[in-house]
């Protein structure tokens, strides 16, 4: 009887562990959306990640893999803001290089429209920007993070302004022609995936995606000073340790330029 017991004790406690083993077993296991978030940034479909990238931080938000997850989002924002950024640097120079005796009040009209369109998406696309900025810099420090790895997906299919969007960088060097609205907004989807890829890759960079190279560039797209000095700040403090780090000599350069 004794022994019977010591059997069926023996059989109760394996099978504890073996929960216990489960469900830590399902806790450190990678969310769905997560698997999905990071397909589709591999897919070149950066919309798709950026909704599963939601659906990780409402349904998993006590996991390892929120902070990814907001700066996934963040990334795409940035992204979309550095292509409005492009093209009213673009609108802004050809209209002050303007060849005013060949263009008519339908060009001025025109040019006034997709100005004051970029504007009003650089708005829109502001506020989500600078929420998921604020996260990403407040839990940098306490957040446990997976080490995000991008596949090698993209690394060529890069952005460059002057050939991806070639009639903005004609108008802007010569005042003319004003770009058709096609010219604008044709290969929006494209150029945004590029620009994604551009970031992800680390602007080129031997090293690759870094979070000093990724918080500059963040930077430069925010319209709140007081936020870009905190972007400048956590650069400063997370590469305390690498002096010459060049993100770090740029920051100090644009703190420096925000109090003068």
């Amino acid at each position: 009887m004794k022994r019977f017991v010591a059997v069926v004790m023996m059989f109760v406690c394996l099978a504890f562990s073996m929960a216990l083993v489960g469900c830590g077993q399902t806790k450190d296991k990678e969310p769905e959306p997560y698997t999905k978030m990071m397909k589709s940034i591999e897919d070149e479909n950066i919309d798709h990640a950026y909704e599963f990238a939601d659906f990780v931080i409402q349904d998993f938000s006590d996991s390892k893999y929120v902070y990814n997850a907001y700066l996934i989002k963040n990334m795409v924002l940035c992204s979309k803001m550095e292509l409005e950024t492009f093209k009213l640097d673009f609108l802004t120079q050809g209209t002050d290089n303007l060849s005013t005796y060949l263009v008519d009040q339908n060009d001025l009209d025109d040019l006034e429209a997709y100005i004051k369109k970029s504007i009003e998406q650089s708005k829109k696309l502001g506020e989500p920007f600078d929420e998921t900025l604020e996260y990403l810099l407040d839990h940098y420090d306490d957040a446990e993070k997976v080490k995000l790895i991008f596949s090698e997906e993209g690394k060529n299919n890069v952005f460059y302004a002057e050939n991806d969007m070639q009639a903005l960088s004609f108008f802007s060097s010569v005042g003319y022609p004003v770009p058709t609205e096609t010219e604008m907004y044709g290969n929006d989807q494209e150029n945004i995936v590029k620009l994604f890829n551009t970031i992800k890759t680390g602007n080129g960079a031997s090293e690759g995606f870094t979070y000093p190279g990724y918080f500059y560039i963040a930077a430069t797209m925010c319209s709140n000073d007081d936020l870009v000095k905190k972007v400048c700040n956590k650069i400063i403090e997370i590469t305390e340790n690498d002096k010459y780090n060049v993100y770090r000599l740029d920051a100090e350069k644009y703190l420096k330029s925000l109090k003068n």
